[in-house]
């Protein structure tokens, strides 16, 4: 048997995928949490010559580069889903990782 809380949720979640409202999103970090840069931009050679003579490659290196890496440390929030969505306290949902940016606030209602 389904409880009323449960009945109650499935049909206000219905009742917004039905009406399209918009999923509350942030997309920088809200002032209240602190950020803590780990490593900054960067990048380096790599050698790669025992790849580049098996595949017959012009270059024996390879430029390798990456982003900074930060740390966020949140006081209130509320980690849901198989995907770790980050939902703040005043119901926002944060998202941190990179491959989010480019999808509409719809995709994560399904």
């Amino acid at each position: 048997m389904i409880s009323a809380t449960r009945l109650i949720h499935d049909g206000y979640t219905s009742l917004q995928r039905r009406l399209k409202v918009p999923l509350p999103v942030c997309g920088s970090p809200p002032a209240n949490i602190k950020v803590h840069e780990l490593q900054p931009t960067g990048e380096t050679l790599l050698d790669a010559s025992l790849e580049a003579a098996f595949y017959s490659f012009k270059s024996p290196t390879v430029k390798y580069a990456w982003p900074e890496w930060l740390c966020y440390d949140i006081a209130d929030a509320a980690v849901a889903g198989d995907q770790g969505f980050v939902f703040l306290s005043d119901g926002r949902c944060w998202w941190v990782c990179i491959k989010f940016a480019g999808r509409s606030a719809s995709w994560h209602r399904r």
